[in-house]
């Protein structure tokens, strides 16, 4: 796609309001503002833009930027208290759409469309990543069923054989068991070669998906490159060039009687045209010379303003020094920006600048990933499919947070789904989130909770978690409560509770003992746990 097609309607037409759908648009967005209960000039203030602006968007006489329609969803249904209804948000994109189609002059329509067919190629590939792994669960099950009756067969051949000797009846019935038994061994193997031409068949969606997404991406790069140019050529001719920074500072501190609406937009300008070096420079201004409020949303408009990769960049030179306010509004607009074709970028990114906080600061926006404030809940294999999705080079130390967010997340539902979670993490080659993890799990859930949960989730999995605890050895973990020395330990302790003894615990200490381990128990709280644990 070498060309993008221009607008059908010239700007003086919009303006007038002669565009119906532009019209419709913002009707629906007026409708929707009406529900904040503030005027358009205090809206205005909130979002960093002079009422004037926000009115021409409200009365259909402009189409807004999306990041305003955005946001305006965003207050709504922080005022109502729940989220809207996802037809009424679809509608209010198909007016955009519908509006943009006939204003735009440089691609955007077309870019627009793009990016919402990106959008649905996610989806399908993390509908497919899920259908996979259920099909994986049905599979160990069906397969640790058909392990138990193979056993049953085999022990009623031989009572079968002992029986024959002795009474006929006996063997007679201890026979028809036997064909039972293999009759239902041999259903289960034609259920499970079913099922394994079902995931044979679901990773193959998967993968044309995940290709289908890959080749939309890259378009969508194209586009926006090809929008870029279209912009730089519209804007380019004989104009002044742009202030040098002292005279943008003295630009700033003479207004000072200004409005601060006014003040704001300049701010705002500042944070998406100037360099990046200048826009760090302005942010230490902006740090001795404005309001805590000012800075926060300076910065909060880079993050969202800029690329993604300049945003990041920002946000690693200027968070040792920032205010929490500061660093929280970057974070969760990044937060916001990532996905599984750029998570490792960014992550990468703030690894490459070496400070002490750059790690802090990739574990702050992995872990606001799908919060409250962005979306109301994301499933937990999304989650680890972002998770897995860092390369091994681009992972952060200490990811504490990130391992208490992948917890939560499965807070609620199957009781397996967290620890296979881990597992998955783990088998990834991100051992240090996976152990951060699960002690936070056993932390959570202390002694009952920690040896009901693997009663619950059955001995395949119950037993692979016993076994990765007891393989690792690992720094400690910093965990809010403590530090855990040992993750072994800690499961000890709780599977080892007063007088209860849970039979775990002797699984996990045999599990120590097979990887060579058994003085990780050292930093257990059990006294006599060696002695007990080795009594007959």
């Amino acid at each position: 796609m070498d060309d993008l097609p221009g607008r059908s309607r010239n700007s003086s037409e919009v303006e007038r309001g002669a565009a119906p759908e532009v019209v419709t648009l913002g009707k629906t967005l007026t409708g929707l503002f009406n529900g904040l209960g503030v005027t358009q000039k205090v809206y205005g203030v909130r979002v960093g833009l002079d009422n004037t602006t926000v009115s021409r968007y409200l009365g259909g006489n402009r189409v807004p930027p999306k990041p305003f329609i955005e946001q305006l969803v965003r207050e709504v249904e922080g005022e109502l208290g729940l989220p809207l209804q996802e037809s009424a948000k679809e509608t209010v994109h198909q007016q955009y759409l519908a509006a943009l189609k006939v204003t735009s002059r440089s691609g955007e329509y077309e870019l627009a469309v793009m990016r919402d067919e990106l959008e649905l190629a996610k989806r399908e590939v993390a509908r497919e990543r899920r259908t996979v792994e259920s099909l994986h669960l049905l599979l160990d099950s069906k397969e640790e069923e058909a392990q138990g009756l193979k056993v049953d067969v085999q022990r009623l051949a031989l009572d079968w054989a002992r029986e024959r000797s002795t009474t006929q009846s006996a063997a007679a019935g201890l026979r028809k068991a036997y064909e039972d038994s293999a009759g239902q061994a041999d259903s289960l193997m034609e259920q499970i070669r079913e099922l394994k031409a079902q995931l044979g068949e679901a990773e193959a969606r998967r993968e044309t998906a995940e290709g289908r997404s890959a080749s939309l991406r890259e378009e969508v790069r194209h586009l926006e490159g090809l929008l870029a140019e279209r912009v730089a050529e519209r804007v380019a001719g004989p104009v002044a060039g742009p202030a040098s920074l002292e005279e943008l500072k003295a630009e700033f501190a003479a207004g000072e009687g200004r409005p601060a609406v006014e003040l704001a937009r300049q701010l705002t300008d500042a944070a998406w045209s100037r360099p990046v070096a200048e826009v760090i420079e302005i942010y230490s201004w902006l740090r001795t010379t404005r309001t805590p409020h000012q800075v926060a949303q300076f910065c909060g408009d880079v993050a969202r303003l800029r690329d993604l990769d300049e945003s990041v960049d920002f946000l690693a030179a200027t968070c040792p020094e920032a205010s929490r306010q500061t660093v929280a509004s970057m974070v969760e607009v990044i937060a916001s920006r990532i996905d599984p074709g750029n998570v490792s970028r960014v992550c990468g990114r703030l690894g490459d600048v070496r400070t002490g906080w750059s790690a802090v600061a990739a574990d702050s926006v992995m872990s606001t990933f799908g919060t409250p404030a962005l979306r109301p809940r994301i499933p937990q294999s999304e989650y680890v499919s972002l998770l897995t999705a860092i390369r091994p080079e681009d992972r952060y130390p200490r990811p504490t947070s990130t391992g208490m967010r992948l917890d939560s997340l499965g807070a609620g539902q199957d009781p397996g789904r967290t620890p296979k979670a881990l597992l998955d993490v783990a088998a990834a080659g991100w051992e240090e989130l996976a152990l951060t993890a699960l002690a936070v799990l056993v932390s959570r859930r202390g002694a009952r909770g920690t040896a009901r949960l693997l009663d619950e989730i059955g001995v395949p999995q119950a037993g692979h978690l016993i076994r990765f605890a007891a393989a690792a050895r690992h720094e400690p973990i910093r965990l809010p409560q403590a530090p855990v020395v040992s993750v072994a330990a800690l499961l000890a302790d709780a599977l080892f509770s007063g007088s209860t003894i849970s039979p775990w615990f002797f699984r996990l200490h045999d599990a120590l003992g097979d990887s060579g381990n058994l003085d990780q128990l050292k930093h257990s709280e059990i006294i006599t746990v060696r002695k007990l644990a080795t009594e007959p």
